[in-house]
């Protein structure tokens, strides 16, 4: 059994209250020591599952506030995974631009970056594949989920940050936007997404895809945050949401 852990819109360095409508000054620090603490408990759980992958839908942090630090904490935490690989596809907030922390961090040697719209696998295991891609600007409006198509020999599961044009109606721009049809056009046995900041799987008795929604919800502290983790064996693909401790519980013990 193969298993993969899979997170998304973190925003570490965003501004107070992103993940959540209010923005109230609950204070930049304590948002952004909340998010550090999330990506460490992510990275605690996926050493605790034994999990063969990590997996990251986009936004894993704001690029008009990440400073060089920010970029070096994250590496130092993926580092942590030793040889597990961790995937990254860059989204909408952190785009793989001039400056950014994709080009400018020293990243360890199991991380690897989709850096732009091109297709590309990486293989997890002789029958397992991981295609992803990222956003190489702030609007990627292009539907590139049509223009992936996969073999169907062994399993083939893609990653990237989108818009699902099924789930919420067209409004501002729209990142990367696709529909279900595109997931099942695709070939791919499941499609790891980020975007959404609701934990959503589509559809719901059988699902081809997933958001995981905030790791961590700043607006609402004592509601938890979600991840989703990934179950491949045989031919068979199998989905769950795990979720992390509210923040009001990680207040308390502090």
């Amino acid at each position: 059994m193969l298993k993969i852990l899979h997170f998304a819109d973190l925003h570490i360095a965003g501004p107070p209250g992103w993940a959540g409508p209010s923005g109230e000054d609950g204070g930049r620090a304590s948002d952004f020591d909340s998010r550090t603490n999330a990506l460490q408990r992510i990275v605690d759980l996926a050493l605790n599952l034994s999990v063969d992958a990590l997996t990251v839908g986009g936004d894993l942090y704001d690029h008009e506030h990440a400073t060089a630090e920010t970029g070096d904490f994250i590496a130092a935490q993926f580092n942590r995974l030793g040889s597990r690989p961790v995937l990254l596809a860059p989204g909408n907030h952190d785009p793989h631009v001039a400056g950014s922390l994709y080009k400018r961090t020293a990243w360890p040697t199991n991380v690897e970056i989709f850096r732009d719209t091109q297709w590309r696998s990486v293989s997890l295991a002789p029958d397992v594949k991981i295609w992803g891609i990222g956003h190489d600007r702030p609007e990627l409006q292009e539907n590139a989920l049509r223009r992936l198509r996969v073999s169907p020999d062994g399993t083939n599961i893609a990653l990237f940050h989108g818009w699902d044009m099924d789930a919420a109606p067209p409004r501002g721009i729209l990142h990367c936007p696709f529909t279900e049809d595109d997931v099942e056009r695709s070939g791919v046995d499941f499609a790891l997404v980020g975007h959404y900041h609701t934990m959503t799987l589509t559809p719901q008795d059988q699902p081809r895809y997933g958001y995981p929604g905030v790791p961590l919800a700043l607006d609402f502290p004592d509601q938890p945050g979600h991840i989703l983790l990934l179950s491949l064996g045989g031919s068979s693909v199998s989905v769950e949401a795990v979720e992390l401790a509210p923040i009001s519980s990680l207040q308390a013990s502090s």
